[in-house]
């Protein structure tokens, strides 16, 4: 039956010679309720029918737009109960959505598609295998975007019952995908089993191995490096990073190199204990760079919050709020809750360092939101750490010591030492010093200067290593006066 004779069939059923007779009745007709009375009037055969003939109308005339009406042909097919091309189509909606960062949308597209492909035959599910395994491992990324961990790791661990013995560089993706996401949950020695695990996958093809195999393996050592970098592991980061430079710069696409120059820059973090030089400036604009060539949406959050986090610690902060909230714009369109907790936390920071009260008690609600959802506890405990700050400014001191205890208690929980400790130890140290608690202001003091942590100014670190001296030699009173002196320029220089 044609689309003519379906058009007759609407014509016999009274509707169109209603609509002819009383055209005010056409606006009540434009209503929900009466479209889906007429379209509920209909037998269902003959709505599959009609289903089937707008969609393939649609697909006849318009052949090179059906990416653009993926979603629109995936409705009506998936109405006609033609599944083959349902699944085609809402495959290529979610993409499309995914695409213009609409991720709620991408995933009912994705997670319809899936449901399609569980209600096929035997026979016909092998069939679809790979575009599920493609479709699973996409729904798993949109929930490591927002900080669904367990769930992404399931959904990883899922596709990977799926795979045959010959897609060992999508087995090889998973491991690395899975890897991130322990690194996020602070678990180093897994992420590292899984990174290890990724390079087995791929085999040791050697000069042999495909472009594609090449462009994994290097994602997993920029990947792998990241670990690196938060075990200030800086010899095996730099070892690392010169493993890798010739087959970056022989295979590396443009979004990789600027992965690469990021490694380097972070290895100068470490090296040079936050203190930003020229040099670690210019590799992070480097990375920038070849992320603005490689024109690419995905990891854009990152290398702009490298910009943004060097010029917050060479004291620009002119530039560093400007390019952190630039920052923020993408992955906030972006939907990606993982970066936003980075820059929102070290934005609350930046604020707290121009002595911005309001904008830091915003900022840091919104940062502890944020660290809550994605379970990310080194951050939940910078947010603690910046509502100990507000409380020192506002003179509640009791509430200081216990947003301060809880910041610590998260960063304790972490293997590896967080550097910016002073974020909560200097309220404790302040608030000690005021309650005349001297020894527990050098205690403070102690952590500040521990070699693992950001290295303070001169004539601060000279403050409290002089009020250490004092406390040790059993001069209280000297040490108090040091302890005022180092509170007096750590207000001048936006550490309290």
């Amino acid at each position: 039956m044609n689309l003519i004779s379906q058009l007759n069939t609407l014509e016999s059923s009274g509707l169109i010679r209603l609509l002819r007779a009383q055209p005010d009745l056409e606006y009540i007709f434009r209503h929900a309720l009466a479209q889906d009375a007429a379209y509920n009037s209909l037998l269902r055969q003959d709505r599959k029918h009609l289903h089937l003939v707008v969609a393939e109308s649609l697909e006849n005339l318009n052949p090179q737009q059906t990416g653009e009406l993926a979603a629109t042909l995936a409705y009506h097919f998936e109405r006609a109960e033609a599944l083959d091309k349902t699944i085609h189509y809402l495959k290529q909606a979610g993409d499309r959505a995914r695409a213009a960062y609409a991720n709620k949308e991408a995933l009912d597209f994705y997670r319809r598609a899936i449901s399609h492909i569980e209600r096929l035959g035997a026979g016909q599910t092998e069939k679809w295998r790979d575009v599920e395994i493609a479709v699973r491992e996409k729904v798993a990324d949109l929930m490591e975007l927002s900080g669904n961990h367990e769930t992404a790791l399931s959904g990883y661990a899922h596709v990977m019952t799926l795979l045959g013995p010959e897609q060992k560089l999508v087995r090889a993706r998973l491991h690395r995908k899975s890897a991130k996401v322990w690194i996020v949950r602070r678990d180093f020695e897994r992420a590292r089993q899984l990174y290890d695990e990724a390079e087995t996958a791929l085999g040791d093809a050697g000069v042999d191995r495909p472009v594609e195999e090449w462009g994994e393996w290097i994602t997993i050592q920029l990947d792998h490096s990241w670990i690196l970098y938060q075990a200030n592991q800086i010899d095996e980061l730099t070892a690392l990073a010169e493993k890798a430079r010739p087959i970056i710069e022989r295979y590396g696409t443009a979004l990789q190199r600027s992965r690469f120059y990021s490694s380097l820059y972070q290895a100068g973090f470490r090296r040079d204990r936050y203190v930003i030089s020229n040099e670690t400036l210019a590799l992070a604009m480097e990375a920038y760079k070849a992320w603005q060539e490689s024109d690419s949406p995905v990891k854009t959050g990152m290398v702009v919050f490298g910009v943004g986090f060097c010029h917050l610690w060479r004291g620009e902060y002119e530039e560093a709020e400007r390019v952190l909230l630039y920052g923020l714009s993408l992955v906030e369109k972006a939907g990606d809750l993982v970066t936003q907790t980075f820059i929102v936390s070290y934005l609350t920071v930046l604020y707290r360092k121009l002595g911005k009260l309001d904008e830091v008690k915003r900022l840091a609600a919104h940062s502890l939101d944020l660290a809550g959802k994605t379970q990310m506890r080194l951050y939940v405990g910078m947010a603690m750490a910046n509502l100990s700050w507000i409380a020192w400014r506002e003179g509640r001191y009791a509430e200081l010591q216990q947003h301060a205890r809880e910041a610590m208690d998260c960063w304790a929980v972490v293997k590896f030492q967080y550097p910016f400790l002073w974020a909560a130890q200097w309220p404790l140290l302040a608030v000690a010093t005021k309650e005349g608690r001297i020894n527990d202001a050098a205690d403070c003091a102690r952590n500040m200067l521990s070699p693992d942590q950001q290295l303070l100014p001169a004539a601060l670190t000279a403050a409290l290593e002089q009020a250490i001296e004092d406390v040790e030699q059993g001069q209280t009173d000297q040490a108090r006066t040091q302890f005022e002196e180092a509170i007096r320029l750590a207000g001048q220089t936006g550490f309290l």
